[in-house]
């Protein structure tokens, strides 16, 4: 049952405006809003607060700039100049099963995305999708990201505090994986690891030289990371 379809905005200091064009779907499928891609020439998500799972996916039919699916309270939206702010207001969501976010975004412009805040279980199918940096917060418990295919260099940063995280990228494509902290295991493609503090550096036999390849760097302790291809 659609409940509304109209704009939502919040002043800025000057007077600036911000404003989304928000659909709420309510029953089974939770509450859902969107944003007109408009002239928007490319993208920056940044989810803020906590969350218990998150799912962010490139949406190659999506005509809109995002679209955004939750369960649970609805979190304050902000979308100015391309840049779509998520901030969840609950402070005990990361702990509630019911909680949980969809997040689509337009695939035909390049994104940056940040996720900042304690979310228990994150999972980021970012193939399709034109990504220019990624970084991820502390406080997950389980991290799964599968990166798209890159144009040149990438950074992906990852902070520690995690259980399990999973990295998967393109066949083919080189990687300069950077570990800072304690990890129990470390996988890259295959291979075991062990990063007992300090700074580790690990590549792939075809990364130097390459003119693609994913610079990641993960900050702190996790019991194990696993970067592979997929």
């Amino acid at each position: 049952m659609k409940t509304g379809h109209g704009r939502r905005g919040s002043s800025l200091p000057g007077g600036e405006r911000l404003e989304a064009e928000q659909q709420e779907t309510l029953g089974g499928q939770g509450r859902e809003t969107s944003t007109p891609l408009d002239a928007a020439t490319s993208g920056r998500l940044e989810v803020l607060g906590g969350v218990s799972r998150l799912f962010i996916h490139a949406a190659p039919s999506l005509l809109d700039l995002y679209r955004a699916r939750f369960t649970g309270p609805l979190p304050d939206i902000r979308v100015r100049n391309g840049t779509v702010t998520i901030q969840f207001l609950h402070p005990y969501a990361r702990h509630r099963s019911d909680h949980t976010a969809d997040i689509a975004l337009n695939a035909s412009i390049p994104w940056q995305i940040g996720v900042r805040g304690g979310v228990s279980d994150l999972d980021a199918d970012l193939s399709g999708l034109r990504l220019g940096s990624l970084d991820v917060g502390e406080g997950a418990n389980r991290i799964e990201l599968t990166l798209p295919q890159p144009d040149g260099t990438h950074a992906v940063g990852i902070a520690g505090g995690a259980n399990t995280v999973i990295v998967h990228r393109p066949v083919g494509v080189a990687v300069r994986l950077r570990v800072r902290g304690g990890i129990a295991a470390v996988l890259l493609d295959g291979r075991r690891y062990t990063s007992q503090g300090g700074d580790t550096l690990l590549e792939t036999p075809d990364d130097g030289g390459a003119a693609t390849h994913y610079d990641i760097a993960f900050r702190g302790g996790a019991n194990s990371l696993t970067v592979d291809t997929r």
